[in-house]
């Protein structure tokens, strides 16, 4: 066994006495490194007659010649996952007779395949084409063929299956009794999922993983039987199964250990029964039309869950007695819950993040947040009716990356200790609290919904690791924005919109070196923008609108990109991108926290005050002098003033004649 995985070797720096023909390597680790596949590298592998096992993964192999790989008759196991190779699979991978693994996934394989092909390698235990999105499987042409082999693993995601025979799950699975492993989706398929799947084949089926294609109907469409099955990993999300969930779910699949119902029509009840699957860890119900409480045994510590995600459905209560010491994810936004739940750090002491955005919940956010979450790294709470101040409790929680309490109605200041959480002043990595990202390699266990440039964006993956931001948009804040927050070196996100909000912008604001995004409009900041902030290098989003600022905009690097939407609203704003030319005398520029700042002219009491009595005096004595001086006016005036009594008496008199008639 030789490995020179992960190394930077090309095509041509391999040592040539590697390939001879009486070498005797029998297994060879080639992954992540730069190989291309040219026909010399091949063609020295071609040499290596007694090769039983190659990994080529990772690589950046374009093209690889079959007929020469096809020679190698003891092969065992052939992984080309994640490459470029294009083309189809040709007819000659079926001369490896003894080939037991075979992963060509990630690349950009197109044509037809049939799987037919493989009929005859008896000893094929494992399968994988998926993600060549091009690629069409045929597995039902020709009509009547028999395998030979009997797969544990077979993985047709993200690939055009079956697409000219009626897109249907692949018959010659119910001839697979020794199938651990199945994932099929993002293949648009359609009908049912067939209840044959589950009990007349596939005893051993562990794995089913049937995301985004097009099912319909009920879960399952016959009725379930009392009989165990071993599947532990289950997912049918993004399909279009309706109806209700079987009552005696546990009793059915009693080792599930995740399962991901989301984006379906299921309705319902959550059955209680699931507070019994004792080994689930990930459960994913979002996105169904399920109603009422949250089971109660679902919230004790009766299973070994880590993520529960209940978003968007039509769920209103949870059962007084929260406790799952083993929570890290709790999402149920986008719900219609009215009252606070009952969650404290004791009752979920390992909880990473949670989101109840989007719901009606009420009440004082002091009071719904006693104490700290110590780890908790995302609180999403926006779209809620909280009241009350932003607790100085939340500078304890040192690891938190995502905060989002915005359209509530707190009110009062920010507080001054946000540069006390760690997590926004230098880069921090969710790996670090030990968290558990992957469950069976395949699909992120989470993500978190956050809202930066202007649009919501779902983070997962890499992404969610690095991503920061604090939104405390559409509530009453107010008092100044404080200094300290440019203390936030390691923040991408900072949103403080529609609030109240007064003073000036900390040129501290200088040191959010990594910030992306600064939305601070439609407040009431005066003073100037501070020129400091051209040198925030990743800013590509900026927003002061409907405040109060004057002077110069700075008009460089990122700045020289905003348009005058940025600062629309804001009156003593000048010279580029707006229209308005800037004065030769500069306007001062007012310090932070000076205690003799100056008050414009129109902003002074005194000016306001004068302005109504000299008015009120101009508008007086423009009436009555021309009166006074001349008598011809004044004539002319009384005999105005005298018709208008005879027209009003006049009126009176044939309105009260008229009351009197119609009386009697």
């Amino acid at each position: 066994m030789l490995d020179l995985s992960s190394n930077g070797f090309g095509d041509e720096s391999l040592p040539s006495c590697l390939f001879h023909n009486n070498s005797v390597v029998e297994e060879l680790h080639l992954s992540s490194n730069n190989l291309k596949g040219s026909l010399g590298f091949v063609a020295g592998l071609c040499k290596l007659r007694k090769l039983r096992h190659l990994d080529l993964s990772m690589n950046l192999i374009d093209n690889i010649h079959w007929p020469c790989l096809s020679q190698l008759n003891s092969l065992q196991a052939l992984y080309l996952r994640q490459n470029q190779i294009s083309g189809t699979i040709p007819f000659f991978v079926s001369n490896l007779t003894s080939l037991v693994e075979l992963d060509l996934s990630r690349n950009k394989l197109d044509g037809v395949v049939f799987f037919s092909m493989f009929a005859n390698l008896s000893m094929l235990e494992e399968i994988n084409l998926s993600n060549n999105r091009e690629l069409e499987v045929e597995t039902e042409f020709p009509t009547y063929w028999i395998p030979s082999f009997q797969l544990q693993s077979l993985k047709l995601g993200n690939c055009e299956l079956n697409k000219r025979t009626h897109r249907n799950i692949p018959s010659f699975i119910s001839t697979q009794y020794n199938m651990d492993v199945l994932s099929l989706s993002y293949n648009s398929l359609q009908g049912t999922i067939p209840f044959w799947l589950f009990y007349n084949a596939t005893p051993s089926l562990r794995s089913l993983n049937l995301r985004g294609n097009h099912f319909h109907g009920p879960f399952l469409d016959q009725p379930f039987k009392n009989e165990t099955l071993k599947v532990t990993y289950l997912d049918i999300s993004n399909n279009n199964i309706e109806g209700q969930l079987p009552r005696n779910f546990d009793v059915v699949f009693p080792d599930l250990e995740y399962l991901n119902m989301s984006t379906n029509k299921l309705e319902g009840f959550i059955p209680p029964s699931f507070g019994n699957l004792r080994f689930i860890a990930t459960l994913d119900l979002s996105n169904n039309y399920f109603v009422g409480e949250i089971p109660y045994r679902l919230t004790q510590n009766n299973t070994d869950l880590i993520s529960l995600i209940l978003s968007n459905n039509y769920l209103h209560a949870m059962p007084r007695n929260f406790n799952l010491t083993g929570l890290q994810v709790l999402s149920l936004d986008g719900n219609i819950f009215t009252r606070p739940f009952p969650i404290t750090p004791s009752s979920v002491p390992s909880l990473l993040l949670l989101d109840i955005s989007r719901n009606s919940i009420s009440g004082n956010i002091q009071d719904w947040l006693p104490s700290t979450f110590p780890y908790l790294v995302s609180l999403l709470m926006r779209e809620n009716h909280f009241v009350g101040v932003l607790p100085a409790s939340l500078c304890q929680m040192q690891q938190l990356h995502y905060l989002d309490l915005s359209n509530n109605h707190l009110f009062g200041s920010i507080p001054s200790c946000l540069n006390n959480i760690t997590s926004w002043l230098e880069d921090f990595r969710f790996s670090d609290l030990g968290i558990e990202w992957n469950f069976n390699g395949e699909e992120d266990a989470f993500n978190v919904n956050f809202a930066t440039k202007g649009n919501i964006y779902s983070y997962e993956g890499l992404p969610l690791y690095h991503m920061t931001g604090i939104d405390l948009s559409l509530n009453q804040l107010t008092g100044d924005i404080p200094s300290q927050m440019g203390e936030l070196r390691a923040l991408h996100s900072l949103n403080l919109s529609h609030n109240s909000l007064i003073g000036y912008i900390p040129e501290s604001f200088q040191g959010l070196e990594n910030l992306e995004s600064l939305d601070l409009s439609h407040n009431k900041l005066v003073g100037m923008i501070p020129p400091q902030l051209i040198q925030l290098s990743f800013l590509s989003t900026f927003n002061v609108a409907f405040n109060q600022l004057s002077g110069k905009i700075p008009y460089e690097n990122n700045f020289a990109t905003f348009n005058k939407d940025s600062y629309i609203g804001n009156l003593g704003l000048c010279g580029p991108p707006t229209e308005v030319n800037c004065s030769s005398t500069t306007q001062p520029h007012h310090k932070e926290g000076d205690n003799d700042e100056e008050q414009s002219l129109l902003d002074n009491d005194l000016f306001f005050y004068s302005y109504v009595v000299i008015s009120y005096l101009l508008g007086f004595w423009a009436v009555i002098a021309p009166l006074l001086l001349c008598r011809n006016w004044r004539r002319k005036y009384y005999r105005v003033v005298d018709g208008c009594i005879d027209w009003c008496s006049d009126r009176l008199f044939w309105c009260l004649y008229y009351i009197k008639n119609r009386h009697w």
